[in-house]
């Protein structure tokens, strides 16, 4: 399960007070109730991430909102010498592609992209924010 907003306070309060399992508990009771019981028969392990709590990640999704590109062009340059770099949903290397998981997945590849460039050249060319319309489809 994924949430946001409102009902994922919901979930931290839950989690605050009873941990993972409270939370568990409460989605398993939920499922239960729509499939006659059936949810907690068949569930075998469960796993909790409260992005709020976690200090490194804070949140789920990043929306900018004055100057998106020059905002993005500065979050794509490198810190510390070409050390440091930066990647994932909110530093998309194309404008339509905010807060999506192949938009993370593309943008770490512009950055590994980027490293392996300053190994073999001393350098890297920097990211071009494109601006092309893109067609997806998921098969799962």
């Amino acid at each position: 399960m994924f949430c946001f907003g409102r009902l994922c306070n919901q979930y931290i309060s839950l989690y605050e007070k009873g941990g993972e399992e409270a939370v568990v508990d409460n989605i398993l009771a939920e499922l239960d109730s729509m499939f006659d019981g059936q949810a907690s028969k068949q569930h075998i392990k469960s796993s909790v991430q409260m992005w709020p709590k976690n200090e490194f990640i804070k949140t789920g999704y990043v929306s900018w909102i004055h100057n998106e590109e020059e905002t993005v062009e500065e979050m794509q340059r490198p810190l510390s010498v070409r050390k440091v770099f930066f990647a994932g949903e909110a530093i998309p290397i194309d404008r339509n592609e905010w807060g999506y998981v192949h938009g993370a997945a593309w943008s770490g590849k512009d950055v590994a992209r980027k490293i392996i460039e300053i190994e073999r050249t001393g350098n890297f060319k920097p990211t071009s924010f494109a601006s092309e319309t893109w067609s997806w489809c998921s098969v799962s």
